[in-house]
């Protein structure tokens, strides 16, 4: 489950997707106000919840480095269905063990990726 914030506008717009740390969901407060603020930039930005956290389905004592892996290949496969997302400006920011994650996928599906964010909680919090 996720949730895709585009920003006003008829244009495509590039796309932050947030994969958060291990006691992360999507709906804690600092990632719906980072999400608010890119937003607010023009920055398209995708908040979900890996499987055992949030509103998903799953055990979190079942979390894996791997499963959250597929879940990310399945964040991207939706959001590249998406009419107003520039498929040739997506970034990735990675807190905690959404880093961990963001690696191994784009090893595994060999995709180059200009741009990384790896961020800690005092850093993004001042956003």
């Amino acid at each position: 489950m996720g949730v895709l914030h585009l920003p006003k506008g008829k244009k495509k717009f590039p796309l932050v997707i947030i994969c958060y740390g291990f006691d992360g969901w999507k709906s804690k407060r600092i990632f719906v106000g980072l999400s608010r603020v890119l937003g607010e930039n023009g920055i398209a930005s995708f908040r979900f919840d890996f499987e055992g956290h949030g509103d998903s389905e799953g055990n979190f004592e079942d979390i894996t480095v791997r499963r959250e892996v597929e879940d990310l290949e399945s964040a991207i496969e939706f959001v590249l269905k998406q009419k107003r997302i520039n498929k040739n400006k997506i970034v990735f920011l990675g807190h905690s063990l959404g880093c961990a994650v963001i690696l191994p996928f784009l090893v595994k599906n060999k995709i180059f990726v200009p741009t990384l964010i790896f961020g800690r909680r005092h850093l993004i919090r001042e956003i």
